[in-house]
């Protein structure tokens, strides 16, 4: 890995002749000190304004790690990229930061009337002709019905320029510098490209990002159905809440041997930003369904605190998942029992030309978009269908996500119980959410804003 100064180190463990060692010998020291001093002074060399291709590991490198017969010690390695990115602060400027994040934490994210000038308020819209009442929302709206897609026709690979010549889609350029809203045939906002933050060092966190998920990924021992799974073949790990197909209340979901490395992921400054940034996005662009999903969520934790803690603490996704890569390519697929009336938010990471490869497809929508890395892009990942096109090969993709599950927002609103409780001990209250289920559909609707709406939320003339 070449450096600034012309320097090269190379992330591997080389493997010589055999060293034969008595048993009580601590290999796991040994191996820890060696790693280090060999990679010891890549910090200083590292200067704050290295690029994507001078940090990120190369396909060939994570192959190393995942096939190492040692890979269990490899979490030894330490951060090729370990910056600080911020600045040592005054103390003045210091307390202020962290009223903000009280702040956020208690409130969630506020736009204010000069964020939404600069994004909303420039934006141009991409419009279609989807009809998002006619979409497949099941009764009651909590979940979208069952996609019927035959395996063969999810995993089969397509490429922008097929789908631009064969399909008649459109294909979309998209450099992640300013935010691109798509609309429905009414112009409710259905959808977001979202901008990369014009700061140099969100780059770097969303690179550093990606190798951590890298590294933790070629550590890991994943089991056939984590890897092999209706949204493609990649491991993938699924982190936060589960209510559903047996457990009568909700409960977090289970990683197993991945649970270290799921808290290590969650405690990651680079991906807390990562999912603070996806948060600041849904707070813009549908405040409606953001506040519908924080006051959910808040009500959740104050009556079953055990629930607790957050995924992130300025975020009010229940859920996130890990695509590990090395080369995210999802099936085409609708996740079904995420909310209809939310969005999912997508961070694709890694080191690919997004005009060439990594595209996600809108399928309903007949769009094919670039998707650079570290930009993201929300949409109703229940009822639109979307996959990607492949990275070329020896490129890298990673993606982190954010979610809300549809069946917990039923749990809620069912008074924190079942519809069989719900229904023997308040009956009245069982027929009135009854009667809600076939328009509920319709009036969540509303929660997605027009252009003109969140204008004039800022407070600027239309």
């Amino acid at each position: 890995m070449p450096t600034r100064s012309g320097r090269e180190y190379l992330l591997e463990l080389p493997i010589g002749k055999p060293i034969y060692l008595d048993s009580s010998t601590d290999f796991s020291q040994l191996l820890s000190a060696s790693v280090a001093e060999e990679l010891a002074g890549i910090h200083e060399e590292e200067g704050l304004e290295a690029g994507l291709s001078d940090t990120l590991l190369t396909k060939e490198e994570v192959e190393e790690l995942r096939q190492n017969p040692l890979k269990r010690a490899a979490e030894a390695l330490p951060a090729v990229d370990d910056i600080p990115l911020t600045k040592k602060q005054s103390r003045r400027n210091e307390r202020r930061a962290k009223k903000r994040e009280r702040d956020i934490q208690a409130n969630g994210h506020v736009p204010n009337a000069k964020t939404i000038k600069k994004y909303v308020g420039s934006a141009k819209p991409i419009s279609t002709p989807l009809v998002s009442s006619e979409l497949p929302v099941a009764n009651g709206a909590y979940n979208a019905t069952p996609a019927k897609i035959s395996p063969h026709l999810a995993a089969k690979v397509w490429h922008a320029d097929n789908l631009v010549k064969e399909k008649g889609f459109r294909k979309i350029e998209f450099d992640g510098k300013k935010d691109v809203p798509i609309l429905d045939d009414a112009d409710r906002i259905v959808a977001v490209l979202i901008s990369k933050p014009n700061d140099h060092t969100y780059e770097i966190a969303a690179t550093r990002a990606c190798n951590t998920i890298l590294r933790e990924g070629s550590m890991a021992s994943f089991q056939k159905h984590e890897v092999q799974h209706k949204r493609g073949r990649f491991p993938a790990i699924n982190v936060g809440l589960k209510y559903g197909g047996g457990p009568t209340e909700p409960i977090k979901l289970k990683n197993g041997q991945h649970e270290e490395m799921v808290q290590r992921l969650l405690g990651d400054e680079d991906i807390q930003r990562l999912a603070h940034h996806q948060d600041a996005a849904f707070a813009l662009w549908n405040p409606g369904g953001y506040d519908y999903a924080r006051e959910h969520f808040n009500a959740l934790l104050k009556r079953m605190p055990h629930l607790g803690p957050r995924n992130f603490a300025k975020s009010v996704f229940p859920n996130a998942a890990f695509n590990f890569g090395p080369d995210v390519r999802t099936y085409l697929h609708r996740d079904v029992l995420n909310s209809p009336l939310l969005w999912c938010f997508i961070t694709a990471m890694g080191n690919f030309d997004p005009t060439k490869g990594g595209h996600l497809i809108l399928w309903e929508l007949k769009l094919v978009i670039e998707f650079p890395p570290g930009s993201v892009i929300a949409i109703p990942s229940a009822t639109i269908t979307h996959s990607n096109t492949p990275v070329a090969p020896g490129e890298i993709r990673t993606s982190f996500t954010q979610y809300c599950p549809g069946p917990l927002f039923r749990y809620i609103d069912n008074d924190f119980m079942t519809e069989a409780k719900l229904k023997e001990e308040n009956p009245a209250k069982y027929e009135e959410v009854c009667k809600l289920k076939s328009s509920r559909w319709k009036t969540g609707l509303d929660l997605f804003s027009t252009i003109d709406e969140l204008v004039e939320r800022g407070g600027l003339k239309c």
